[in-house]
């Protein structure tokens, strides 16, 4: 008998999280998505909480010019931290 594969859902983040992770306020986060520059889902009913995608993240990360230099300082400051530490 051969085992069913159950589909990969993807990892979803909460609004709160991707704020903390643009570093910027969780409305700014709610314009983007409503802006439809962010891809986001809405669980449960009006009153629910958003969900965005991990892949959702990082392509706008990638495809912003503003996220680009910010994520090139980001990634340059995290191996400066990790070679300090070493």
């Amino acid at each position: 008998m051969r085992k069913r594969r159950r589909p990969q859902t993807p990892l979803l983040l909460l609004v709160n999280e991707v704020a903390d992770i643009f570093r910027c306020h969780r409305q700014t986060v709610m314009r983007m998505i409503w802006a439809g520059r962010l891809k986001a889902y809405q669980m449960g009913g009006r009153q629910s909480e958003w969900r965005v995608p991990v892949d959702a993240v990082t392509a706008f990360l990638e495809r912003d010019p503003a996220a680009i230099a910010w994520l090139a300082r980001y990634k340059a400051e995290r191996e400066r931290q990790d070679k300090d530490a070493a």
